[in-house]
Order: C-alpha cells, then sequence, then structure tokens
C-alpha cells in the first residue's frame, strides 16, 4: 500500500456496535489478512485500539453523488455525518464525474467534503 510505504499510518472505520446507536470508530490497518466483514458484507479491521480522531489529518468517505460545493449525498446512515462532526482532518469524497451533480440539498446534519475527486478531475470544495 502506497501510505503504508511513506510510513503513513491508514485507519480504517469500524461500526461501534456497542454504543447506543452505531457510531464509526477508526482502527489501524494492519493487514489485510486482519479484515472480517461486518453485517453488511464490508470488511473491517478485526481488532486494534481506536485512534483518537483528533489524530486524523484526512478522511476519506463514500457517496452516491456530490456537488461542486462539498454536499455529499450517502448511504442514509449518518455514520459518515456523526463521524466528522467536529473534526479538523481534511475530508475527500471519491466519486466518478457521471456522479457529480450540479446542486445537491444540504440537510442540518451534514458535513460538507473539501476535495472531490473523480476519474477525470479535482474539484477543491
Amino acid at each position: 500500500m502506497y501510505l503504508r510505504a511513506l510510513a503513513k499510518r491508514v485507519v480504517l472505520p469500524v461500526v461501534n456496535k456497542d454504543a447506543t446507536a452505531p457510531t464509526l470508530l477508526s482502527v489501524p490497518f494492519e493487514s489485510e489478512a486482519h479484515l472480517r466483514p461486518n453485517r453488511w458484507g464490508i470488511l473491517e479491521p478485526a481488532g486494534g485500539q481506536p485512534v483518537d480522531r483528533s489524530e486524523i489529518d484526512a478522511v476519506i468517505v463514500p457517496a452516491l453523488a456530490a456537488d461542486p460545493y462539498g454536499v455529499r449525498l450517502g448511504y442514509g446512515g449518518g455514520f459518515y455525518d456523526a463521524y466528522l462532526a467536529g473534526m479538523q482532518a481534511t475530508v475527500v469524497c471519491p466519486v466518478y464525474d457521471a456522479c457529480t451533480k450540479e446542486r445537491l440539498v444540504a440537510e442540518p446534519h451534514d458535513i460538507s467534503v473539501h476535495v472531490l475527486i473523480t476519474e477525470t478531475r479535482v474539484l477543491h470544495c
């Protein structure tokens, strides 16, 4: 992995099932051998101590669609919006050009992204 070769610590999101409402924790990525599927079939680190969010410099978030203003349409669970609230990290969203929209409507709880990366361009929001 490129980032690990640069001696960067990589953390992956893990759904915290012990919370009253499911939340995301950041757990260090050790290797693919340490990943296990969660209840949605998404691979997560199987163990490890969560990293404090204040130690994270950048977060890559998924999206179904996004606009040039940084509004992101997620998958409806609100996990990433809750996770990103109050963070100082740069938020990056990879999305296909076909999934970029002229303008999306933001909800009050939505956290905007700082950078959109598509297969043809990089947009600073």
